[in-house]
């Protein structure tokens, strides 16, 4: 049997049954776990990785690494490549 990938916070916030079931099986406010739907935000805190993906296996389905704030081990800056850039951004006096 082939696991379905979820590759959003909202598709796998709506395979849990909502923002409100979401809240109550994590043990969250229901307005935190809506903040992870936020455009800007847009990502589960990474803490519930194996909590979320364990109840997903019961329906045959995933969520992909990115959508708790976790980047695969092949893609994505380095925290260094981070971290410069942002000193690049200061402004200079």
């Amino acid at each position: 049997m082939q696991q379905t990938v979820l590759r959003t916070p909202a598709e796998v916030i709506g395979v849990l049954g909502g923002t409100a079931t979401v809240a109550e099986r994590l043990g969250k406010k229901r307005t935190a776990v809506g903040n992870w739907l936020h455009p800007k935000r847009n990502k589960i805190p990474p803490e519930f990785f194996f909590v979320i993906n364990a109840e997903l296996a019961l329906v045959g389905k995933i969520a992909a690494p990115e959508v708790f704030k976790m980047v695969a081990a092949n893609g994505g800056p380095s925290n260094g490549a981070r971290r410069q850039r942002r000193k690049s951004k200061k402004i200079k006096r």
